[in-house]
């Protein structure tokens, strides 16, 4: 699977989804969480984190996440929460991504109801296309 500017990524923790579901989506508060560089603040009612919320599983290729990992690009430069798909030991990571079911060209909304959760590589097949093919 592949993943763009993984090697730029510092993960500052990892963390199950019954830990972090329950905290993120639509109403919620940033989350605080205590890193090697100090305290970050991380916001989670985005329609990306409401995605996630809704469905951990892509709807491409059925791949379920199993975890969030909270990441940055440099020390605490745009903390954010990552949902992927991790085998044990680290030997395989899939990153999960909030797609345009609707590409935006097509006059696709930003909305969660034009919202849907895929695996960058299901993701990357798709790309704009409309109707999506079932195979991505």
């Amino acid at each position: 699977m592949t993943l763009i500017n993984e090697q730029k990524l510092i993960t500052l923790g990892v963390y199950s989804l019954e830990t972090i579901l329950p905290r993120i989506g639509f109403g919620k508060k940033s989350i605080m969480f205590d890193t090697m560089y100090g305290d970050v603040s991380v916001k989670v009612n985005s329609v990306r984190m409401e995605c996630f919320r809704r469905n951990q599983k892509c709807i491409i290729c059925q791949l379920v996440a199993n975890r969030f990992l909270l990441q940055s690009f440099g020390k605490l430069n745009g903390t954010h929460l990552n949902l992927y798909f991790v085998e044990d030991f680290d030997t395989k990571k899939v990153l999960y991504t909030r797609d345009h079911w609707v590409p935006r060209r097509w006059g696709g909304s930003n909305g969660i109801t034009n919202a849907r959760t895929m695996c960058w590589d299901c993701n990357q097949n798709k790309k704009d296309k409309f109707p999506p093919s079932p195979l991505g």
